[in-house]
Parts: C-alpha cells; sequence; structure tokens
C-alpha cells in the first residue's frame, strides 16, 4: 500500500502501535507526525514494510517509548541524534535498512533497560482507568486489502518483539519485555569506529552490530557491558586483538567476532570468551588459540567489504 497512514493526529492516549508486516510504503516520516500527539506511547512496530526516507527528528518527541521496531525497511540516512531523546528505550532495532555512518555517541545517554521504578510498566493488563478504545492500534492484512481497528480489549501483554541475536531470533511477550534490553544494527552501512561511549550501556542485555562496515578495536569499554548476554560484531572490518577484559563479561551466552580483521591469541580457554566454539571466530586470518587449534594463517584474506545486498542475503539466513 502506498502513503496509507491515519488521517490527522491520533488521540494522545494510544500506546501500542503496530503496522508491522504489511508492505507499507511511502516516506516514514508521514506516519511519524501522525502519532505526535501520543505522549503515552510504549510500543511503535513498524518493522518488515517498505517504508522509505529519512527517521525524522520529531520522533525524539515520543518521550515515553520503550520499544521500537523499524527493521527491514528501506530507511536511509544517518542514525538521528534526536533518538537519544528517548531515554526510556529498552529495546531498538533499527536493522536491515541503509544507514550510514557511525553510532551517535549520545547513545550512552539512553537506558537500554536501567529504567526508573516510576515509569510505566509494559505488562500491566490495566494501564489506567482513562485508556480508551484508542490505546491500541493493529493493521492486520486481510485477503481483501488492509483494516486499521482498536479494541478495548486488547492489552500490552499480547505485545511480542522478535529480537536477532547472531543467527537465532529470540521471541519475548508480556512481562519479560520489563527486563530485557537491546540495541540491533546488521545488516546496515555503518562504518568507523564503534564509540568507546558504547561501552557505557551497562545495563544492556543484547547488542548487534554485525554486517557492517566498523573498522579499527573492539573497545576495551565494552568490559563495562556487565549484563550483556549476546554480543555480535561479526561481519565488520574490526582490526586488533580481542581485549582480554571481555573475559569478564560472566552473562555473555552469544558471542561472535567472525569474519573480522582481529588477531592475536584468544583469551584463556578456563575464561568466558573460551566457552564459545569456533563459529563464533571463524574467518580471521591472524586470530589463533583454543578453540580453532590454528596458527597464524597465511591464506588469502576473506572479503570483508560486502554489498547491501550480500549483507542482506547474509541476514536472511539468519531471520
Amino acid at each position: 500500500m502506498s502513503n496509507v497512514r491515519p488521517e490527522g493526529r491520533v488521540l494522545g492516549s494510544l500506546y501500542l502501535l503496530d503496522i508491522g508486516y504489511n508492505f507499507m510504503t511511502g516516506n516514514i516520516g508521514s506516519w511519524i507526525d501522525a502519532f505526535l500527539n501520543t505522549t503515552q506511547l510504549l510500543v511503535l512496530n513498524f518493522k518488515d514494510n517498505d517504508l522509505s526516507g529519512t527517521v525524522p527528528d520529531m520522533i525524539g518527541s515520543l518521550s515515553s517509548l520503550r520499544v521500537l521496531l523499524l527493521s527491514q525497511n528501506r530507511l536511509t540516512g544517518l542514525i538521528p541524534e534526536e533518538l537519544c531523546r528517548l531515554k526510556q528505550i529498552s529495546m531498538m532495532d533499527l536493522s536491515i535498512n541503509s544507514f550510514f555512518g557511525s553510532i551517535p555517541s549520545c547513545f550512552q545517554d539512553i537506558g537500554f533497560g536501567k529504567i526508573e521504578p516510576r515509569y510505566f510498566d509494559i505488562s500491566h493488563e490495566k494501564v489506567s482507568n482513562e485508556w480508551d478504545c484508542t490505546t491500541y492500534f493493529r493493521y492486520e492484512t486481510l485477503k481483501k486489502g488492509y483494516k486499521l481497528h482498536s479494541t478495548a480489549e486488547q492489552s500490552v501483554t499480547h505485545v511480542e518483539v522478535d529480537f536477532l541475536t547472531k543467527h537465532r531470533s529470540s521471541t519475548y511477550k508480556g512481562s519479560i519485555l520489563n527486563f530485557i534490553s537491546g540495541l540491533d544494527l546488521p545488516c546496515n552501512n555503518l562504518s568507523g569506529r564503534i564509540l568507546n561511549a558504547i561501552g557505557n550501556l551497562s545495563w544492556i542485555h543484547a547488542l548487534n552490530l554485525s554486517y557492517n562496515m566498523f573498522a579499527g578495536p573492539i573497545p576495551k569499554s565494552f568490559s563495562n557491558l556487565t549484563q550483556i548476554k549476546s554480543l555480535d560484531l561479526s561481519h565488520n572490518a574490526l582490526s586488533g586483538e580481542i581485549p582480554s577484559s571481555l573475559i569478564n563479561l560472566y552473562f555473555l551466552e552469544v558471542f561472535s567476532v567472525a569474519y573480522n580483521n582481529l588477531s592475536g591469541k584468544i583469551s584463556d580457554t578456563k575464561a568466558q570468551l573460551g566457552t564459545f566454539d569456533r563459529s563464533c571466530y571463524e574467518g580471521i586470518r591472524f586470530l589463533c588459540g583454543q578453540p580453532l587449534n590454528q596458527n597464524y594463517s597465511t591464506e588469502s584474506p576473506h572479503p570483508l567489504m560486502k554489498s547491501v545486498d550480500q549483507r542482506r542475503n547474509g541476514m536472511a539466513l539468519m531471520l
């Protein structure tokens, strides 16, 4: 569908908007503009459509937002610094688009799970006596077109969030969304060094920067990601050694630095990084130690810089 959006401005009591998976086209700015009055909006799901353009600055006005899903569209431009105004965000998915440039340094100021108790619990069945039939909007694909409907019976406990972490897509629903946080940026055109400031996201549980063009070292500040469970830096152009301080990420369950330009020896096999299988380190010429069972290689280097289509195809295998 082309250029379809609600007429006028939507009432401020809306707290969940889901138009994902609907082949929607047009500029994302017109959609964001339609919901600027929804100051209590918690979940915004535009994923897997065909929306284009740049994310408008006005998105920073949605100050209560907890979940932002914009993946699998045709969005471009820099990741706007206005996203840093969304202090209550727990999950942000911008994957499989055409964003370029670097990650804004102000991302370190976003909560990503560090939410003050006074803020809204996303699992509440009855949020307020003031909620009416405008509190939940969802596009449903029908055989004869599309229908926008609302119902007062829906609650945020029915919200489902798919979050991709290294070849595994996990679905989170209901109250667990109060305890899961993540930043998903794979399959874009992001480049430059990964900022040390990202290591300040000490409450984040999942960080996926794979299938981009990041270069330079893995920040030593990543040792501060003490709550992280999934860290995917694969398919970039990162160089240098894997910081030995990452062995202190005791909750890390999913990890990959595959297909980078890293070198040196993998840290002590008795520590955290030694518990992952060789697929987490494959495609790296000058990395050695367990579990690779290899010395430095002199093989021809693998192609690191892939086209957008190649990265999209690679990500498709993960979905």
